[in-house]
């Protein structure tokens, strides 16, 4: 997945009143219906796109900061380790 720059900016993306997924300054960005799918998936649908939308984008930051250190022979540091484990922790919550 590749995020734009102009998406990029809107991020990180949270739920905001009835399914409504939001950007960082509150403006909406989706909205799930639950006409087809019930109510049960529509709100788990929510959930899942801002959470994998918001772990993805810390995933690919934390790990191309270790890669490029590697890559140049540098010590991968431990604030760089945490920003790691944090993604992944945001990517496991139910």
């Amino acid at each position: 997945m590749n995020i734009t720059p102009q998406v990029r900016a809107l991020l990180p993306l949270h739920c905001a009143n009835h399914r409504y997924i939001a950007s960082t300054d509150d403006a909406t960005v989706a909205e799930i219906h639950s006409g087809s799918i019930g109510n049960s998936a529509a709100s788990e649908l929510e959930v899942l796109i801002v959470t994998a939308v918001n772990s993805h984008e810390a995933l690919v930051a934390a790990l191309s900061t270790m890669v490029a250190a590697n890559a140049t022979g540098e010590e991968v540091s431990l604030d760089e380790f945490r920003a790691a484990t944090e993604a992944l922790a945001l990517a496991a919550r139910p």
